[in-house]
């Protein structure tokens, strides 16, 4: 199961990202660096804001393989299924709670309407 955590966690780096999160031209090397080294994450101040949407959907989906900022939500819950040690790895049931706890429902205004939240501070409750 940690495998497909892993897996899942690198198919969804590649879609906000654009690219994997390793590369390499020769298998081995590829495996290589899998192993020895660490996901490369954008620094925030490298990136510029490239989705025009706005709300927790925005924040998920970011510009989907763009260059734009990674969400420090998004990113947290990337590293934690992308952690090379499969026990230090989160489970599926840990990954459902983080996107929970960072972008689902907050509370009900008193008109009804559903307020989501984000890690993102524009798009807080």
């Amino acid at each position: 199961m940690a495998a497909d955590v892993w897996a899942l966690g690198g198919t969804l780096y590649m879609l906000k990202m654009g690219r994997p999160p390793f590369l390499a031209k020769k298998i081995m090397d590829l495996c290589y660096k899998i192993i020895h080294e660490d996901v490369a994450w954008p620094s925030p101040s490298s990136s510029s804001s490239s989705s025009s949407s706005s709300g927790a959907a925005a924040s998920i989906q970011g510009g989907i393989g763009s260059s734009g900022p990674l969400d420090p939500g998004v990113q947290r819950i990337l590293d934690g299924m992308l952690q090379k040690e499969p026990k230090a790895r989160l489970t599926l049931p840990q990954v459902g709670m983080a996107i929970y706890d960072n972008y689902c429902v907050c509370s009900k205004g008193s008109s009804g309407v559903v307020h989501a939240r984000s890690t993102n501070s524009m798009n807080r409750c």
